[in-house]
């Protein structure tokens, strides 16, 4: 999922944006952008409301001094919210922003940023919603380009359009399309789930509070998994995503099995039928499976035409026959 610093650097230099504070939080994902100028509004608004959105702010409802009082509150009910961040706009209503709400921010992880009065606000905030826009779009795409490449389910829609070579939706996902090392983490779903949209849980949530780099994974649900494809080795990850889940109520006995990283997209599909061989084969009560670990179960599993098999079974068993009983019991 993408991130607010992806988004930060793509408008940086254009809007003046300054990181203030809370820079242990700029891998937040982002699902969109609002404004919020009064306290009561904000409170008032559904619980979902302000979920992984920058907020932005003027602070023409502050009163002479208490720009700091209203920072901090605001700053507390986004982070209550779960927002990505809230961007300041100094000026007339907020002329800096005070030592407190910058310590507040570092203290919790809420990033916090300002842009100077001089800009067009109405220009910022277009371009800011288009960005989220392009970069939802070009998630999504990845994600459909990683589920048919790892189920072997291609058609021609899942090929770049015209659209998005024009476009460009695909830009910051170059890198990750065209490795030569993609590996796939699964991690099992809970049976009762009734309710969630567990691909949103994991997009906005999950996969945030695990850190995970935005433009270094793509993740989707399939059947009774969550599917991560990483352009970096599958293990470290996998390590990861085991001590996140155990934190969780939803993946406290999920477990998370790997396979080794694969060339292409095009191989994809290896990888992806490897990590749920790691998942049949695993042992109970172990949480972490690699695929690497099955031994003769991997040389087997690996056979694909069944028929070799039973040739292999009959050439080994029916040299018994010529032993004793003795014999052939040992």
């Amino acid at each position: 999922m993408f991130s607010l610093d992806a988004i930060i650097s793509s408008l940086k230099q254009k809007y003046k944006i300054e990181v203030i504070a809370g820079y242990g939080g700029l891998f937040h994902s982002v699902s969109g952008f609002s404004y919020a100028e009064d306290l009561g509004s904000v409170k008032a608004f559904p619980p979902t409301s302000f979920i992984k959105e920058i907020v932005l702010t003027t602070g023409i409802s502050v009163s002479s001094g208490s720009a700091e009082e209203y920072l901090e509150s605001l700053i507390n009910l986004l982070h209550s919210k779960k927002a990505s961040a809230l961007i300041v706009c100094l000026g007339a209503y907020i002329k800096e922003i005070p030592r407190e709400t910058v310590s507040l921010c570092n203290k919790i992880d809420f990033p916090l940023l300002a842009v100077p009065p001089s800009i067009s606000l109405a220009s910022f905030s277009q371009e800011v919603e288009q960005n989220i826009l392009k970069e939802k779009l070009g998630y999504l795409k990845v994600k459909e380009l990683c589920r048919a490449y790892s189920l072997k389910k291609l058609s021609a829609a899942h090929f770049l359009s015209p659209i998005d070579a024009a476009e460009g939706y695909l830009n910051d996902y170059k890198a990750f399309l065209s490795s030569s090392s993609l590996g796939i983490v699964l991690l099992s779903l809970p049976k009762e789930q009734e309710g969630v949209d567990m691909e949103r849980y994991l997009d906005y949530f999950f996969n945030a509070e695990c850190r995970l780099p935005p433009l270094d994974f793509c993740c989707f649900v399939e059947a009774r998994f969550a599917v991560y494809v990483f352009s970096k080795p599958a293990l470290d990850y996998a390590h990861i995503i085991e001590e996140f889940s155990k934190k969780t109520s939803f993946f406290k006995q999920s477990v998370i099995s790997y396979s080794p990283n694969t060339s292409s997209l095009s191989t994809l599909h290896l990888a992806y039928s490897r990590a749920l061989l790691a998942k049949c084969f695993a042992p109970k009560n172990k949480t972490l499976c690699a695929y690497d670990a099955l031994g003769a179960q991997k040389i087997l599993a690996e056979i694909g035409d069944k028929s070799v098999l039973l040739d292999l079974y009959k050439s080994i068993f029916d040299k018994l026959k010529v032993l004793s009983q003795e014999k052939a019991s040992e």
